[in-house]
């Protein structure tokens, strides 16, 4: 790999890991919002599980897909020298 094929790799990867931190947030922001709304609805049953549980499922598949990503990369880099 000569150095404008890195330098795509590097910023991609950032980019990737930038998208998954600012979903991270978007989630955690979310998921609080709706616990909040749903105490001060009477708790009945606990609704707010089902988003966190699948839109957490769908980061840790997102977070795994971005290292897998990251360590094929790294591997070829190392294969290449």
């Amino acid at each position: 790999m000569n150095d404008k094929e890195l330098r795509a790799t590097a910023l991609a990867s950032l980019k990737q890991r930038r998208g998954l931190e600012r979903q991270l947030r978007l989630y955690a922001i979310t998921n609080v919002t709706l616990v909040v709304i749903w105490a001060l609805s009477g708790r009945g049953d606990f609704w707010p599980i089902w988003p966190i549980a699948f839109w957490g499922l769908a980061l840790v598949w997102q977070a795994i897909a971005s290292t897998i990503d990251l360590s094929r990369s790294v591997r070829m880099r190392s294969s290449v020298k």
